[in-house]
């Protein structure tokens, strides 16, 4: 398990050299997915809402109950495993930091109704999603809302016209993606089109008013910091309550690589 600290955190969970998951804190887990992707009858529902996000165990229930085919419990947790890695690695500089990166044990194994992934396929396709979504310049906790006064003509594709009917009041991607169990970098990249249609606009308040002061954070353990960063001089340590680069992180990531 390759942990990471701050906002957001996760982990990503690696066997054999392989991707067998990955999580993060903004985005939606398995139980929320699968809720989104699903029309849930209200036991499904029922169980749902009892399921430990973290838990995946649900994901051989469902599949064994046959409320969702392997190949598409497969593509489910592809999607869940890139939206983790577009935010651990591409999260916009002004609302995530680093405080910590490790290795460790995970603890448990992952079920055999989970695919594992290549690294290097997992990587390729979080960067391309991470150029899209940074190309709307959309931060995930800006709240939108519904433009009242748009009147000009506007042709949607159907998911974003499920989208735009899903907003209420002032409402962010953050909000949406887990409310309505929508992959994060999906819901940034249909907001933004929302917004460049004119249908949406930029509105105060939402999620954005309630994420708290960001404190500072601890410094990142010596084993992770880059050579040019060690020695006994104090002046190279790096100061403790300065958060770390994204740039370490994705040092790490690249790592990862010589584990396939």
């Amino acid at each position: 398990m390759l942990e990471i600290k701050g906002r957001p955190s996760g982990a990503i969970y690696l066997e054999r050299g392989q991707v067998a998951f990955a999580h993060a804190s903004w985005v939606p887990g398995l139980t929320s997915r699968l809720r989104g992707a699903l029309q849930p009858t209200e036991e499904l529902l029922e169980l749902l809402r009892r399921w430990d996000q973290a838990d995946p165990g649900i994901a051989e229930l469902v599949v064994r109950r046959h409320y969702i085919s392997s190949e598409e419990l497969h593509a489910l947790v592809g999607s869940i495993v890139v939206d983790a890695f577009v935010f651990l690695t591409a999260a916009p500089a002004s609302e995530s930091h680093v405080s910590a990166i490790r290795f460790d044990s995970a603890g448990a194994s992952w079920p055999d109704s989970f695919p594992r992934m290549k690294v290097a396929s997992v990587r390729t396709e979080a960067a391309w999603r991470a150029e899209r979504v940074m190309r709307c310049d959309l931060a995930p906790s800006t709240p939108i809302a519904l433009n009242d006064s748009h009147r000009s003509a506007t042709i949607l594709t159907r998911e974003r016209w499920e989208l735009a009917c899903r907003i209420h009041g002032a409402m962010s991607a953050l909000d949406l993606a887990q409310q309505c169990g929508l992959a994060l970098a999906d819901t940034i990249e249909g907001l933004g089109s929302l917004l460049q249609s004119g249908l949406c606009v930029r509105a105060p308040g939402g999620l954005a008013a309630r994420v708290p002061t960001r404190r500072s954070a601890p410094a990142l353990p010596a084993e992770l910091i880059p050579p040019t960063r060690r020695g006994d001089d104090q002046r190279n340590r790096p100061d403790p309550g300065t958060p770390p680069s994204m740039d370490i992180l994705r040092q790490v990531l690249n790592g990862l690589r010589k584990l396939s």
